[in-house]
């Protein structure tokens, strides 16, 4: 057999296959001839890059917000309903490399993510435990958006979108507080294929102040979550 293009190196003990190398996203190119006969195949390694986006406004190709929480497409910690709530918006978007994946590969994307929260309701842990409905964990937890929050089929610039907004509001108690780290990464078929990227959200509500969210933040990286209430210490 005859091998050109992107032939790869030898794999011992079998002259009729090759190894190729993972190590950079890129098309490649395989050609094999024999006895006058030629085939050839395309084979794409295949990577994502997240980023998140926490300023500017939401991108077209992204869910859009809509009337919901500000009713504008503003990314941030945004006030709403008078300043009595608060959330983190923010659209993490994954650029899928080689170029042109998207005429390619145009489906088993998912985005994923999972998040560590320490919540109090009136100085109380809120929830403690490690399932997806406690608010007070010791370890991360998956948070997936619902699939309706994502666009999940590559667009033309090979991007998929996530949309998310953790928020502050009154909880039928007199203080609350969230402090958050969150985590993403993108998965095609089940498999990884991008790093870890975080951010964080944290915002605490107070019933005896105007406006009754007295403090809201949202950015990258991981914070410190704190091991005690910061209004009921």
């Amino acid at each position: 057999i005859k091998w050109s293009g992107d032939s790869g190196t030898e794999v011992p003990g079998k002259p009729n296959q090759r190894r190729l190398s993972r190590a950079v996203s890129k098309k490649l190119h395989v050609e094999a001839e024999l006895g006058g006969v030629k085939d050839f195949v395309d084979v794409w390694v295949l990577w994502a890059t997240v980023t998140i986006l926490t300023t500017g406004t939401t991108p077209a190709n992204a869910v859009q917000n809509g009337p919901a929480l500000d009713g504008t497409e503003k990314l941030g910690a945004r006030y709403y309903n008078g300043k009595k709530a608060a959330a983190g918006k923010v659209i993490p978007v994954a650029k899928i490399e080689p170029a042109g994946i998207h005429d390619v590969v145009q489906s088993g994307w998912k985005f994923k993510r999972q998040r560590w929260t320490h919540d109090w309701n009136d100085g109380i842990k809120d929830k403690e435990g490690n399932s997806e409905n406690d608010y007070w964990n010791t370890t991360w937890v998956n948070d997936d958006s619902e699939p309706s929050w994502m666009k999940l089929v590559p667009d033309n610039d090979d991007k998929i979108y996530d949309n998310d907004a953790p928020n502050i509001e009154a909880f039928g108690v007199n203080d609350c507080e969230t402090y958050n780290n969150f985590k993403q990464w993108v998965e095609w078929d089940g498999t990884r294929c991008s790093r870890n990227v975080n951010w964080n959200w944290q915002g605490r509500w107070k019933k005896s102040e105007l406006p009754q969210v007295t403090f809201k933040d949202v950015g990258t990286g991981v914070i410190d979550l704190p091991d005690k209430s910061h209004f009921h210490p």
